[in-house]
Order: structure tokens, then C-alpha cells, then sequence
């Protein structure tokens, strides 16, 4: 493992030799406990981003949903540190032909705004993601993904949910799943369970499909 430090985030680095096909995941500590998990059964390059301030970090654009303003929408300043600065250092230092977004829930919401962003992405992967987010398949609509592969999955009692915005997520990722249908690669995979279990199983399945026909 190779760790380096690009602005104000950690990133951890595996599987270097296998640079040809890499997945940037944005992760945090909550999930350090699985990454050892995830590096274990894929065989591509991962690097792995260290996320500090979660709902900040990742979220578009500020939205209050437990209490005011608690997503304080940093995401475009982490997106140009993605493709400012650490972009050009693996550009610089692998030569890569693909290369992956990823991300579980805020981070696989977090995943496809970038993708609507910049192009120079193949494409991601979207486990639980947090597609209920105030906005966001508006934001899909006016800056659409083409020509990607793309890797949705959500837990099948995760919409069960009394908060009257997360109980909108099955309908959301299923009506963001039909508008990529149209111009990507894109797959849908229903999980059993809630949004807390077989994390890291979720994780690795959308890694392998992503990248199954780059072997």
C-alpha cells in the first residue's frame, strides 16, 4: 500500500501494479473496517480517498434534513480537488486507460454528480446511494451522463424509512436507473436488507461488474 496526501485528504493506494483500470472510492472512517475487505477481492488499482467531513464533503449543494443546514454542500470544492489535484498526479504517474468513480451512500450520491461534471470519468459505481438527496434528479436531467458504465444498487427494505425524503430513495434510484438506461451501461441491482448490512459485499460486487470487460 502506497498512502499520500493530496490537499486536505488521505489517499490510500493498492494494487498498483494492476494501473491499467483504476476506482477512485471515496471513502471515510466509518468504513475503514472493510477496506482491507474491498482490496482483497478486486484486482484493479483502488484508490481509496479519505472523506473527513462526510455530509459536508459530498454533499452538492446545502440542504438541511435533520436540522438546519447539516449538508453544508462542499461537493463542487472536493470535485475540483479530484480532478485538480489528484487526477493529474495519477495521470503523471500510471498510465491508466480507464478510470472508475465509487461510493457508498452520500459517496455514491457524490459519485454520479461527478460524472455529470466532467467527462473524463468511464464511469461508476452507486451502492445505496443517497438519491433522495433535495434536487438531485433534476440535476441529473439538466446535466446528463452518456456513453458510461454505470453500477446502481439499493437494499430492498431501504425505502422503509419514516423520514418522509429517505423513503423516496427506491423511487428515485429507479427513476435515475430508467434515464441512464437510455444513454449508458448502466445496471440495477436490488440488495437484501437494509442500508447497514453486507456493506463491503455491495461495494466489491459493483467493482467487479464495473470493470469485468476490461480484463
Amino acid at each position: 500500500m502506497m498512502e499520500i496526501q493530496i490537499k486536505n485528504y488521505f489517499v490510500h493506494m493498492f494494487h498498483e501494479e494492476h494501473h491499467d483500470t483504476i476506482i477512485i472510492w471515496f471513502s471515510g472512517k466509518h468504513e475503514e473496517n472493510i477496506i482491507s475487505y474491498v482490496k482483497r477481492n478486486i484486482d484493479c488499482m483502488l484508490v481509496v480517498v479519505m472523506i473527513e467531513n462526510w455530509n459536508d464533503q459530498l454533499s452538492p449543494w446545502q440542504a438541511s434534513i435533520f436540522k438546519d443546514n447539516d449538508f453544508a454542500g462542499q461537493g463542487y470544492q472536493t470535485y475540483q480537488d479530484i480532478v485538480n489535484d489528484l487526477l493529474p498526479f495519477l495521470k503523471k504517474n500510471y498510465s491508466f486507460e480507464k478510470i472508475y468513480l465509487a461510493g457508498y451512500s452520500l459517496a455514491g450520491l457524490f459519485t454520479l454528480y461527478v460524472l455529470s461534471l466532467n467527462q473524463v470519468f468511464s464511469g461508476g459505481i452507486c451502492c445505496s446511494g443517497s438519491l433522495w438527496y433535495p434536487g438531485f434528479v433534476d440535476f441529473l436531467n439538466e446535466y446528463p451522463v452518456l456513453n458510461k458504465k454505470i453500477y446502481l444498487s439499493l437494499g430492498n427494505k431501504e425505502h422503509r424509512n419514516t423520514h418522509p425524503l429517505l423513503s423516496t430513495v427506491k423511487q428515485k434510484t429507479e427513476d435515475i436507473f430508467r434515464f441512464y438506461q437510455k444513454y449508458n451501461d448502466c445496471i440495477y441491482q436490488i440488495e437484501q436488507g437494509n442500508h447497514f448490512q453486507n456493506v463491503e459485499k455491495r461495494i466489491v460486487s459493483g467493482m467487479k461488474w464495473i470493470v469485468k470487460e476490461d480484463k
